[in-house]
C-alpha cells in the first residue's frame, strides 16, 4: 500500500484552529480491503476520515462505520460541500473523505 500524502487541502481545518483534530479522542478501525477509517471527537464535534489506499475505486458499506457517523449527512471539508451518507459510499482510487459533523 502506498502512503497517503496529505496536502494543503487539509490545511483549512488546522488553520481555523480546529481543536477536534489536534486534541480530540481517536477511534480507528483496522484497515479492510485497503480502506482505513478513523474518527477524532471532542465534545459534540467530530471529524471522520475515510482513506482508500488502493489503485481502484471502491464502494464501501457505511454500516461498518455507523458508530463514528453520528448523522446521515456531513460536511466534506476537502470538497467544500455537504455529503449524504446513505448505505454506501464510493471512494475514488487513493481518495480521501474528510467529514466534519
Amino acid at each position: 500500500m502506498k502512503p497517503f500524502l496529505l496536502s494543503e487541502e487539509t490545511a483549512p481545518m488546522e488553520k481555523k484552529g480546529n481543536e477536534v483534530i489536534a486534541k480530540g479522542k481517536l477511534k480507528h478501525f483496522a484497515p479492510s480491503k485497503g480502506i482505513y477509517a478513523y474518527e477524532r471527537k471532542q465534545g459534540d464535534k467530530s471529524v471522520v476520515v475515510l482513506l482508500n489506499g488502493t489503485d481502484r475505486e471502491q464502494t464501501i458499506s457505511l454500516d461498518t462505520y455507523r458508530e463514528i457517523l453520528p448523522d446521515t449527512s456531513a460536511y466534506n471539508v476537502l470538497e467544500d460541500k455537504k455529503v449524504e451518507l446513505g448505505k454506501d459510499l464510493t471512494l475514488p482510487s487513493r481518495g480521501i473523505y474528510l467529514l466534519s459533523f
